[in-house]
């Protein structure tokens, strides 16, 4: 709960600083949606599918046009390679147990991820608009205050990347061979991926 607070606040702090609108102005609909699906794909691949759709939370608030099913189709990438590919932790603990091998389970994930996100896709596509928030010509109550600006959209876009590399982190610290080192390093990743403290680095990333 304390993490969807606060994820709100930073979507009302890049709001305020012109993210959405310069976001907006810059792209189409179809570039948006296709930026944040790629985005959901990476930070799919983190320790926490929460954490991956808290961390792209906001950017789904900036894109303005069809929030609800660009936030269907984020979810359905995020889950379709949580679920399916390594280095996510499900299909790392799964190899790990049964001694598989990581070359078949990446030939095997990969096209049933693509099948089940093209599936998600397809659902979020046939998901009913909300008018208010869909209509061509309904106005932002957010962020139509705010100017397009450059500096805004560009911060968030950094801050997006950088929590979705403190994911990737987290979930590479969870490996069972410990490719970045056991102990201290290996607890300090794995506690910076928890969504909380993504979500308090976010935040002090957004008011900066």
């Amino acid at each position: 709960g304390l993490t969807l607070v606060v994820v709100a606040m930073i979507g009302q702090r890049a709001a305020r600083a012109g993210a959405g609108a310069w976001l907006r102005a810059r792209l189409g609909v179809r570039a948006r949606a296709a930026g944040l699906c790629a985005l959901a794909a990476l930070s799919g691949l983190g320790g926490s599918a929460f954490a991956a759709l808290a961390v792209l939370a906001p950017l789904v608030e900036a894109a303005g046009l069809a929030r609800a099913r660009l936030a269907l189709a984020a979810g359905a990438v995020v889950n379709a390679v949580h679920g399916c590919l390594a280095p996510a932790p499900l299909p790392v603990a799964a190899l790990a147990i049964l001694g598989g091998d990581w070359r078949l389970a990446l030939a095997f994930g990969l096209p049933v991820a693509l099948a089940q996100a093209a599936v998600g896709l397809a659902l979020a596509r046939r998901a009913p608009a909300d008018e208010a928030l869909d209509a061509p010509d309904a106005p932002d109550a957010v962020s139509s205050a705010a100017p397009p600006a450059a500096r805004g959209g560009l911060g968030l876009l950094v801050l997006t990347l950088l929590l979705i590399g403190l994911i990737l982190a987290q979930s590479l610290g969870q490996i069972p061979s410990e490719p970045f080192g056991g102990g201290p390093v290996r607890e300090s990743l794995l506690g910076l991926g928890r969504p909380m403290i993504l979500a308090l680095l976010g935040l002090g990333g957004a008011l900066l």
